[in-house]
């Protein structure tokens, strides 16, 4: 079955992905990724195939279609949450016409609280940074109690006697002129 396609702007657009969105919802293996064949690659692709046929479009530009459209599902989805959340009455349209037929997604779909792990991540970073500068002002370090480090400074001399992880005069020395160096 051949869907009419007219060069007609937005209206034409919008039935396009009216089309791609009931034929997708048809085909439940290319949304519900709890089926064990969605991640059948070739199940997938015969999918979008079979609706790009029907459109005269290849199945490569109708998938590329869907994920947009799935994809602006999400982010509409997400503007919704965040309008109830403010307070705002939860009988308020949404912005895109497309929003309702896509509603069947929502089951499907989890949202990822990535703003809540990078905020926890700053925290812990923040706590970890201010807990070391105090262990800095609690105890300087001694020079002569610096672990001996080899020609590249790369790793640890490490022996079983205290004298070999002490390093010398000489050693700080040697440390100190090459950090300066690089300041340079």
């Amino acid at each position: 079955m051949a869907v009419k396609i007219v060069v007609d702007a937005s209206n034409t657009i919008i039935e396009l992905d009216k089309y791609i969105i009931n034929a997708v919802k048809e085909r439940p293996h290319l949304y519900d990724v709890s089926r064990a064949d969605y991640r059948d690659a070739v199940k997938r692709e015969n999918g979008f195939e079979e609706i790009g046929q029907a459109l005269l479009m290849s199945g490569e530009e109708v998938a590329k279609r869907w994920k947009s459209l799935r994809e602006r599902f999400n982010k509409e989805r997400r503007f919704m949450e965040e309008r109830t959340k403010s307070g705002t009455p939860a009988e308020t349209p949404p912005r895109w016409k497309l929003y309702p037929l896509l509603l069947f997604l929502t089951e499907h779909v989890k949202q990822r609280s990535s703003k809540n792990l990078i905020a926890l991540v700053a925290r812990e970073i923040a706590a970890n940074n201010e807990r070391m500068k105090l262990e800095m002002q609690k105890s300087p370090v001694d020079p002569r109690s610096i672990v001996s480090v080899e020609e590249d400074f790369g790793t640890t001399s490490g022996a079983s006697s205290p004298q070999s992880t002490t390093a010398s005069e000489s050693d700080t020395e040697q440390i100190g002129r090459a950090s300066c160096r690089e300041r340079v």
